[in-house]
Formats: C-alpha cells, structure tokens, sequence
C-alpha cells in the first residue's frame, strides 16, 4: 500500500512537469508564427493629463523593414484595420469627422520614410516627437543605423486638410490616440501594420498629511502599557503558582 502511494506521488510530480514544460513551449508557440515587424511604443509609457509632448518610438525586428511611414489619428477614432498593399505601403485613412497627422519633411509634402535593421546594428530605432512641436521643425532621434530618406528637419501635415504643426496630445481622461506604422519585411511581399495606441490618464497622487508625532508618541506610550498589564498579570499567576506548588512539596 505504501509503495503505491509512493508511486502514485511520482507519477502526480512528473504528470506536473510534462504540464508545465508543455504550457512553455505553447506561450513560445505563436511567435514562430507571427509576421516580422518592428515594435511602437510611447515615451512616457503612460501619458496622464498635463502630457503636451511624447516620443514615438520605433524599434526594428532584427531582420530588416523597409521603408516605413507613421500616422497619427485624433482622439477616439474607431479601431484601426490594417489594409493590404504592395510598395509604396499604404497608411490607413482616417474616418470621417476625424484628423491624422503624417510625419513629413519639413516645408513639404513629402512622407518621412525609414528603413530598419539593413545596417550593422540590431537595434535601430527611430524617434518622433508628437504634440506641440516647434513651428520651425524638429529632428527624428535616430538609434543605431537605420536609413531614412534625410536627416532633415520634419514636421507633422494633417492628411486631409494639409494644415501643419497642429499636433496636439488629448487632455481628456480616457481618450485614445491611436498609430498606424506601415511598411515592410524583407521576406514578405505585402506590408505590415503596427497598430498601437495610448490612453490619457489621470495623474496619480494626493496632498501629503501632516503627523502629529507628539500625539502617536502618547499614544504608543498608552499602547505599550495596556499590553504590558495582561502580561505582568500572567507573570505574577505564574510565579503563584509555582510558589504554592514548591511550598506543598
């Protein structure tokens, strides 16, 4: 009987491991699956009410995409589907009654483009300022060796009405801006879209609390001495006690 819980308690530990195992190789699964294209995200991370400026950023996979474009919508623009398209990519339009803004050569119309991980370095990355930027223009924080179509200054054009510098990070609690990244893969002949977004969120803090530490200094005075007061009552029962019990022997 006792062998075969032993048993059972071996086979129980290593039905666990094939589990376990089992549920990493599943949780890596979908990567090998996935379409190679680079990454966005924002700096801050979280953008909170009182945000007018943040940083687009744009990392490349590793293996090489290619002349990519950026756009940015208006607050709460319905969610964005990706269209298929050869080269030159194609930015996703945006609806009607909604603004988007291209990043684009300063003084021009023409799209700012770059390219991704074709150079030395595995971790090129672009980064963008949008909102409030200056009238005059401003320079992508280039990382590592991407190719982009020039080190000039760039501005951001609405797509529809071709107004300029009128970039503007929301300041309503739960509006969403959302991105669209088109471009493409080395290997793959329609383009990819990296659809991202971030969320106005409200400032987290509060006032700080004066402390009267006169006051929890009386108090914990007052603390100690009701817990001292059972205390010191079961030392005397307990020297009682052992009195009574010497003196009847």
């Amino acid at each position: 009987m006792k062998r075969s819980i032993n048993d059972a308690r071996r086979l129980s530990s290593i039905t666990i491991m094939f589990l376990a195992v089992g549920a990493v190789g599943f949780s890596m699964t979908p990567d090998s699956f996935a379409m190679n294209s680079p990454s966005a995200s924002t700096t801050p991370s979280i953008v909170v009410t009182g945000t007018n400026q943040i940083t687009l950023i744009v990392t490349g996979d590793g293996i090489g995409n290619l002349n990519s474009k950026i756009r940015v919508f208006s607050p709460n623009h319905p969610a964005l589907a990706a269209p298929t398209s050869t080269s030159p990519c194609s930015l996703i339009t945006p609806m009607g009654g909604f603004i988007a803004w291209d990043l684009v050569h300063f003084g021009t119309n023409v799209p700012y483009v770059f390219t991704l991980n074709l150079g030395p370095d595995p971790q090129d990355a672009v980064k963008i300022k949008f909102g409030n930027t200056p009238v005059g223009g401003f320079l992508v924080n280039i990382v590592g060796a991407p190719i982009v179509s020039t080190n000039g200054l760039v501005e951001w054009k609405e797509v529809v009405s071709g107004l300029k510098n009128t970039d503007t990070v929301s300041q309503v609690v739960g509006d969403i801006h959302r991105y669209d990244v088109c471009g493409f893969d080395t290997n793959q002949p329609n383009q990819y879209d990296v659809l991202n977004n971030w969320t106005i969120q409200a400032p987290v803090g509060g006032s700080i609390l004066a402390i009267d530490t006169t006051a929890l200094l009386i108090a914990g005075v007052f603390s100690t001495g009701l817990w001292m007061i059972p205390a010191a009552a079961a030392g005397i029962s307990a020297g009682l006690a052992l009195y009574k019990i010497r003196r009847n022997h």
